[in-house]
């Protein structure tokens, strides 16, 4: 199934100018391991604190536009986790690293559960599931390369646009020198 649909998206976005898929070349299912073709680049994650910050997080909202609109019906039954247990995740992850946020961390996932209850789906599509600077290859002059799409399914676009943004909040908050707004901003333009 994840060589079928890393297949599928190489395919799809082969001739991308924003957006570069890596190619599969084998997948070992008794083990998980699914073995791409290399990219050039250097993780989004890596170029938060410098000046290149604002332009590499730019292309990685581009090349999620792009990628948001793949559409394969074959895919439709497909679906990406659910918010809430990404919520859950991305919180006991949090409180691992910050464990004297951990009572502000749970007051913001119970405030969050309660408002993600209370709305409405928007705009459903092909969604990553799991995007954030550490899935993102940036490199000068070249395509953004998205990574890792083992959470990927049909979801909220902006799933992906909020995991996004929480994790540069979260590197924020583990100390690094990042302008969150102006990134977020670039994110979305």
């Amino acid at each position: 199934d994840a060589f079928r649909l890393m297949s599928q998206l190489d395919s799809a976005f082969s001739k991308s100018s924003a957006l570069l898929v890596p190619a599969p070349l084998n997948y070992c299912a008794d083990k998980q391991l699914l073995f791409m073709r290399n990219v050039e680049g250097t993780p989004v994650a890596d170029q938060l604190d410098d000046e290149r910050a604002v332009q590499a997080v730019a292309r990685a909202g581009k090349a999620l536009a792009v990628l948001h609109r793949f559409t394969d019906e074959s895919l439709a039954g497909r679906q990406a986790t659910s918010m809430v247990e990404d919520l859950e995740s991305t919180a006991l992850g949090l409180i691992s690293v910050l464990p004297e946020l951990g009572g502000d961390i749970d007051k913001l996932l119970t405030m969050m559960r309660v408002q993600l209850h209370q709305e409405q789906a928007g705009e459903i599509g092909f969604i990553h599931g799991d995007f954030h600077p550490g899935q993102v290859l940036a490199a000068e002059g070249h395509c953004t390369a998205i990574l890792d799409f083992d959470r990927s399914g049909h979801g909220e676009y902006l799933a992906d646009l909020g995991n996004f943004i929480a994790h540069l909040n979260l590197a924020k908050l583990s100390g690094a020198h990042i302008r969150v707004d102006a990134l977020s901003q670039a994110l979305v333009r």
